[in-house]
């Protein structure tokens, strides 16, 4: 794989911030000779300590720890909800009322607010600057009705959760297609809002893979990937190539969930390979979000 282009990052604002000028004044059409593709990968309760564990098998991820940049002084929030809006927005996510994850309840407060999707945010810039633009994975930025709905934010999204055990407890087996919104940039299929059978980011990351195949060739791509991985619950993940034999304790099943998604993350770079794209200025942005737990 060349991944030399690719890189590592814990940076949020200072992303968007060098984004916000680099993009504003952009103006269509674009070409994808002279602008870079970008893949966002946002991955939940994962922290920095990850990257020089050796106790987890990460050789993706490694590789582009290895071959790109690494900002190793960069801090995110210590929740979900506030990280992504950060990303999405490039404001103090506080502004938003977003102190927790949304829709959480601390003593008689409830958080329900989110982002403003009408306010000036990521996707919206480089919408503007010519690019598709899609989004894959988990939202939790915002409610998904009224003001706050996303849709037409992207020009494509796939938005996914786990489901419920029998018993009541969350499974990342099983996932449910929550919401999905296309003007047909990308893809000229509808799936069906559905439970599917399988894994939950599984079935994101292959969803990645299908629009980079199936991308708009005559302008660069915007792709924001958020899986729910290395999120609760913790728990065994379908077999892979290589897939080490992880101790049955939460930290072992979360660092089983770690390498399965760099399992899948190199089937993406793979087809970002296949495409011929990573040899065109493509520039994939790598982000670590908070963790619930350290990993020793």
């Amino acid at each position: 794989m060349n991944n030399k282009k690719i890189f590592a990052s814990t940076a949020i604002l200072s992303l968007f911030a060098t984004f916000l000028v680099f993009f504003q004044n952009f103006q269509p059409p674009v070409s994808t000779a002279t602008h870079p593709n970008i893949l966002i990968i946002l991955l939940d309760d994962l922290g920095y300590g990850f990257f020089y564990n050796s106790k987890i098998s990460t050789p993706n991820m490694d590789e582009l720890r290895r071959n790109g940049l690494l900002f190793d002084r960069f801090y995110v929030h210590p929740m979900c909800s506030p990280t992504r809006a950060a990303l999405l927005s490039g404001n103090n996510p506080l502004r938003y009322g977003l102190h927790r994850a949304t829709g959480s309840s601390v003593g008689d407060y409830k958080q329900s607010r989110g982002i403003q999707i009408k306010e000036e945010n990521l996707p919206n810039l480089l919408k503007k600057a010519g690019y598709a633009t899609a989004h894959i994975g988990k939202w939790h930025v915002s409610n998904t009705t009224g003001s706050e709905h996303p849709a037409g934010l992207y020009d494509y999204m796939e938005l996914w959760s786990g489901s419920a055990k029998t018993d009541g407890s969350s499974t990342f087996y099983n996932p449910h297609l929550d919401l999905f919104d296309s003007n047909k940039t990308w893809l000229t299929t509808t799936p069906p809002i559905a439970t599917y059978k399988g894994y939950l980011d599984d079935h994101t990351a292959n969803s990645v893979i299908e629009l980079i195949a199936n991308r708009p060739k005559d302008k660069p791509f915007f792709i924001n990937y958020w899986p729910q991985i290395p999120h609760l619950p913790y728990e065994r993940t379908p077999d892979f190539p290589n897939k080490p034999n992880y101790p049955n304790t939460d930290e072992g099943l979360q660092s089983e969930m770690i390498s399965f998604f760099d399992f899948k993350l190199g089937q993406i770079l793979d087809a970002l390979d296949k495409e011929g794209i990573t040899n065109n200025w493509t520039a994939g942005v790598k982000l670590e979000s908070n963790t619930v737990k350290k990993l020793q």
